[in-house]
């Protein structure tokens, strides 16, 4: 689909809707959860009546429950506009690259780990994104992470999918942390991961990992200076004493 088409599509659902970008972003979301049999995500407070002309414009995007993080991050740059979308730098990553990404800066300190005779000791990893968008990193890097996990634990080199599925949260409460500037985004990477665990947490579950804010003004998840000893050391060298 032309994004032309997508902004056409957009725009009548917010003008229908009587919704903000933010909110139908939100909404989206919703939608696709409801496509794959999950509860809602997010409690949006829109009326039935305009919930309905959101996923019936939706659906002109094809089959919802196949979205991932980077359809979720197309939709919404395309729909912000180029001026918008070069203000904030939001150009997402393809899972494709993503996974090369994870594979190329998290496979070697994992094999490090790895090394150790506690399993456990893979989870000392960290799969940081200092401008995370709409999550594909964060959402490639969990599945690595946990992959390799069960591989440890189970000794199988190919663990089935529900155990690396059921390794998850844990994967993502403990290496999974990301920050940026815009809060829609940081709401979508948040959607991307819940759906990822099929949402059998509250869409609040990785508040504390995932954050808006900016990491060259030093703001950092809670959860990561709860577990890392040097929390600035994680997206870069520590920043020098006043």
């Amino acid at each position: 689909m032309k994004p032309q088409q997508i902004k056409k599509i957009i725009a009548r659902a917010l003008a229908a809707a009587d919704a903000d970008l933010h909110l139908l972003m939100r909404q989206t979301v919703n939608e696709v959860a409801a496509a794959r049999g999950l509860p809602p995500a997010w409690d949006t407070g829109l009326p039935i009546d305009a919930a309905k002309t959101i996923a019936d414009a939706l659906a002109e995007f094809g089959e919802l429950k196949r979205w991932d993080s980077y359809t979720f991050g197309e939709a919404y740059t395309t729909a912000m506009g180029v001026k918008a979308q070069k203000h904030l730098g939001a150009y997402y990553t393809p899972s494709e690259v993503a996974y090369h990404t994870v594979r190329f800066s998290l496979g070697l300190a994992i094999d490090k780990l790895a090394q150790h005779p506690d399993p456990d000791n893979v989870l000392q990893v960290l799969a940081t994104d200092p401008s995370c968008g709409s999550g594909t990193f964060l959402v490639v890097a969990a599945r690595y992470i946990a992959r390799r996990y069960v591989q440890r634990v189970t000794g199988l080199d190919e663990p089935a999918h529900l155990l690396i599925r059921q390794a998850l949260p844990e994967v993502m409460d403990c290496c999974v942390f990301g920050v940026d500037i815009d809060p829609i985004a940081v709401d979508l990477a948040k959607s991307a991961l819940w759906l990822e665990i099929d949402g059998e947490q509250p869409i609040t579950f990785m508040d504390r990992n995932v954050i808006v804010g900016n990491v060259l003004e030093g703001d950092l998840p809670p959860r990561l200076a709860e577990i890392y000893p040097n929390p600035e050391g994680a997206f870069g060298p520590p920043r020098e004493a006043a």
